[in-house]
């Protein structure tokens, strides 16, 4: 608590409720060796993830920014340096979920660590670059460099493998364990997490709506940091990319209909064309077009 930004809105709720709020946080504070990280939850959830671990660094880099960069420097360690079905694991991809103790030493489980998880890799370049913003310091992109060029070779080499253009994934529950009754691999993970407005199943490969504004913020902030180390051609590769994605997904996920964004697009580039909360992701990471129609 000491090490966070001081707050005052003069004795206001707002002052108890950011007190409340750290005091939440902090039991959520847990450390692997001498390494600090946000755990996902109490009491089934104590441990690291990527998504859960990298979202709550990011809403505390205006109070705390040493805590995104021990979150980054942790998450890199178990970065993903093979292809293994039975962890889902691929080289560059950012953990899903680390289990320690009895279980995963006897290897009975399979989080040791999981990564089955569309998201925590841009998630995971986001943060890189969110901290060089607010703190104005290259020092962590330089050190995380070569985890941060895996990670980008991850987006484009098998992030899209599934489903060309965007990063999806599809169910490989017959393969593993690991997969047995975890089909989706966004945050809306549950096995009935994507349907379409009829009540069906969205089919995979599935490209998540929130996942392509992560990509896309992601390239965007690593070409942003490769301009300002001098790398211009990484830079203006990145910038492209970036663009081609906007410009696709504001083609392919738009429902006009719905004056919304799909929540995802599944077999056969077909939209679930259902009104849900994931597409204000896609306001935060600026991959909506700004031209009224999707913020009417």
């Amino acid at each position: 608590m000491a090490g966070i930004t001081q707050v005052s809105a003069n004795g206001s709720a707002l002052d108890q409720l950011l007190d409340r709020s750290f005091r939440s946080l902090r039991v959520l504070r847990t450390s692997l060796g001498a390494d600090k990280y946000f755990a996902a939850g109490v009491p089934w959830f104590v441990t690291l993830f990527g998504r859960d671990s990298l979202v709550t660094a990011s809403q505390m880099m205006a109070y705390h920014p040493g805590i995104a960069e021990q979150t980054l420097r942790l998450l890199a360690q178990y970065q993903g340096s093979r292809e293994d079905d039975e962890h889902d694991e691929q080289p560059g991809k950012i953990l899903h979920e680390l289990r320690i103790g009895e279980l995963a030493n006897l290897k009975l489980i399979p989080q040791t660590p999981f990564y089955g998880t569309v998201d925590a890799t841009p998630l995971f370049l986001m943060l890189v670059a969110q901290h060089a913003l607010w703190t104005g310091s290259l020092e962590l992109f330089h050190a995380l460099r070569p985890h941060i060029d895996r990670a980008l070779e991850w987006l484009d080499r098998y992030g899209d493998r599934v489903s060309p253009g965007y990063v999806s994934y599809t169910s490989r529950t017959h393969k593993n364990r690991a997969h047995k009754g975890m089909v989706n691999k966004g945050w809306k993970d549950s096995g009935d997490g994507i349907v379409n407005d009829d009540g069906t199943l969205a089919q995979p490969p599935i490209a998540l709506v929130e996942v392509q504004g992560y990509v896309y913020a992601a390239r965007l902030g690593m070409a942003n940091l490769f301009e300002r180390v001098g790398e211009h051609a990484m830079a203006k590769r990145l910038q492209q990319q970036a663009e081609q994605l906007r410009e696709r997904f504001n083609r392919d996920f738009w429902i006009e209909s719905n004056g919304c964004y799909a929540l995802a697009l599944q077999k056969d580039g077909r939209p679930a064309s259902v009104v849900s909360s994931n597409p204000g992701h896609a306001l935060w990471t600026g991959i909506a077009d700004h031209d009224g129609r999707s913020i009417d």
